[in-house]
């Protein structure tokens, strides 16, 4: 079943490419994607990211929208989830 045959549209075009995976550029993914490596840096540099090195996982969606995650986002607050009892 799709989400056609029930009547519903999405955005949805394909699967978001890979660029950095634990801090390690894909050089293959920006290739395809015909971006350059300062490209990249640029985008990481307007976030106010210094190095590739500090991101955990950045993603190319289908619609050119970038998304990083770094490994020390700064948080003001973290909740613990945990199912341990205190």
């Amino acid at each position: 079943m799709t989400t056609g045959d029930i009547g519903v549209t999405t955005q949805y075009e394909g699967v978001a490419s890979e660029l950095i995976v634990d801090g390690k550029l894909i050089q293959q993914n920006l290739q395809q994607n015909n971006l350059s490596k300062e490209w990249l840096i640029t985008q990481l540099q307007k976030q106010g990211i210094k190095s590739i090195e500090e991101v955990s996982f950045a993603s190319l969606d289908t619609s050119g929208n970038l998304y990083v995650d770094k490994y020390h986002d700064n948080l003001q607050y973290v909740e613990d989830i945990t199912d341990e009892e205190k």
